[in-house]
């Protein structure tokens, strides 16, 4: 409050709320030294200190901050300064202190013309890149030149690297093949540490025990080979079911290289890369390791551990799976019921201590849902617009197939007596947030022309104002094919009405998306269905 200039200036107004520091201010540099060596002086043990950006944007548009980074061609540049001028200080007092910044995310490039000091240390971070295939290929062209140029500038550099998914640790996240080509790569560009951050949390994500054991021998001898690591330890640690589970693995990799999925350490969904047929395949696989170790109770356990992001897997997505089996004459592996099979798999997270599914977030934000989604629900009437047509006219999606975004704060499924199955998805009117969404995966959509409809209500606060906004999105192309925004005035009455967003073509990454007002005005939003009408 005492010093707004210290901080972002962000389309004219200097702000600390998402912002970073103004890192040309001199006056700022100094007061942050200032408490640099405070800290530094409270812990005479410490030989790092981190000197870095807040975890997201809003760098300084000042002209000074602007002015470098033009010089510099990256806002790295300003960083590097910044850090630079602390680290000089530090020296001076603890010579055998190290200075460390990240090289994260807008900040990855490196500057075209300051170079970090010999105590600086420089971590660069991974965060964008495509993990289902090693960062020197050709998907990961951008951070390969990161790599390269830090290597050539930096004495200490260090690596932030990403081996899980984030969004969820309790699904499939097949990287495994590229883990000894990135810690090579590392070492290769000079880079001293390494911290391959993964899933501390979960006591059940997927293939932990194998992602530390093998990480844990790469990073003290980076020339090990990747696939005779994974083979000692599924091995040693699975006994008889090592084949079965080496198989698995294989069909995983095999599915998303299919699929030409960028698979990030943030994947919402595994729709798009795990098929029906591949997950009926990696299901038998499993089934197979479980019958392999017999009665051996140990084993048993540990199969069975490894088995929870497929058991997930087909509860997240137990209706959508369903149909397409039943349309497509395909085998269906998953629970013969969604909430016989949601037991299970609740009980074997209990039984193995499992008490989180993401990074500080608790299972308690995520299985409630899940369990709606996988509970029995009356059985919908036709809408009107379908009446009279034969099934493969038309389809209804129901709420338990929407991807649900910040499942527990931003969405929820709900109990919805004025739903047509009983139940809706849900969203807090005071968010913007695309936090419903329906991702076609069906193929017999794809090519052909739908007329697309949303079932949607609103629990008004207010009689005038948006309601909420519904659309069309193409993900691959990132182009909007329709929107549209529902006054008070058309949905104040609290009551579901369908929402025409005309004719389109279906396609793989194409998805129905919905989000509140972001006001006051509405108390909350409601998707009860959304239903896609075949064109002549």
């Amino acid at each position: 409050a005492q010093h707004p200039e210290w901080y972002s200036e962000i389309n004219g107004k200097r702000t600390y709320e998402g912002a970073q520091i103004c890192l040309t201010n001199e006056e700022a540099r100094k007061e942050l030294t200032r408490n640099v060596l405070a800290l530094l002086r409270a812990q005479p043990d410490a030989r790092l200190i981190s000197v870095s950006q807040n975890d997201w944007g809003g760098q300084c548009q000042c002209a000074a901050c602007r002015a470098v980074e033009a010089e510099e061609g990256s806002p790295s540049g300003p960083i590097i300064r910044f850090v630079n001028a602390v680290a000089e200080d530090v020296e001076r007092e603890f010579p055998d202190v190290l200075v460390e910044t990240l090289a994260y995310s807008y900040t990855r490039k490196p500057p075209a013309k300051v170079r970090p000091r010999d105590n600086v240390v420089v971590r660069l971070c991974s965060i964008e890149c495509d993990f289902s295939k090693p960062l020197s290929s050709e998907a990961n062209q951008d951070f390969l030149a990161d790599i390269e140029a830090w290597g050539a500038i930096a004495k200490n550099l260090y690596i932030w690297n990403y081996v899980v998914n984030f969004a969820n640790f309790l699904w499939p996240h097949p990287n495994h093949k590229s883990w000894a080509d990135d810690v090579r790569l590392f070492v290769d560009h000079g880079a001293v540490s390494v911290f391959e951050q993964g899933d501390a949390y979960s006591h059940g994500g997927d293939l932990n025990e194998l992602r530390a054991w093998v990480m844990a021998h790469l990073l003290w001898d980076p020339s090990r080979d990747n696939d005779a690591l994974i083979a000692e330890f599924v091995e040693g640690y699975y006994g008889p079911a090592a084949p079965h589970l080496m198989r698995y693995l294989d069909i995983m990799d095999r599915a998303v290289q299919d699929s030409r999925t960028r698979l990030t350490c943030f994947v919402p969904t595994t729709t798009g890369w795990l098929s029906l047929p591949a997950l009926n395949e990696a299901t038998q696989a499993l089934r197979d390791a479980l019958a392999a170790v017999g009665a051996d109770a140990t084993l048993n356990a540990r199969v069975r551990r490894f088995s929870l992001p497929v058991q997930n897997v087909w509860l997240s997505r137990y209706h959508e799976l369903r149909r397409e089996a039943e349309a497509t004459g395909q085998p269906f592996l998953g629970p013969d019921n969604a909430a016989d099979g949601y037991a299970a798999f609740e009980a074997a997270l209990t039984e193995f201590g499992t008490e989180f599914y993401g990074e500080g977030r608790p299972l308690d934000g995520y299985l409630p849902a899940l369990k709606r989604r996988c509970a029995p629900r009356k059985e919908p009437t036709p809408p009107d617009e379908c009446a009279g047509l034969a099934d493969d006219q038309w389809l209804d999606v129901q709420d338990t197939e929407f991807m649900l975004h910040g499942a527990g704060q931003l969405s929820d499924l709900v109990d919805d007596p004025a739903a047509s199955d009983g139940g809706a998805a849900w969203m807090p009117g005071r968010i913007p947030d695309w936090a419903v969404q329906w991702h076609p995966q069906q193929a017999s959509l794809f090519g052909q022309r739908w007329h697309v409809y949303v079932v949607a209500r609103c629990d008004p606060a207010a009689d005038q104002g948006s309601a909420f906004q519904i659309g069309l999105y193409d993900g691959p192309n990132r182009i909007g094919l329709a929107q549209q925004t529902v006054s008070l005035a058309d949905a104040g009455d609290g009551a579901y009405h369908t929402y025409d967003l005309g004719v389109h073509e279906l396609q793989p990454g194409r998805y129905v998306w919905v989000a509140p007002p972001n006001s006051t005005v509405v108390n909350a939003v409601y998707v009860d269905r959304v239903f896609v009408v075949r064109e002549p």
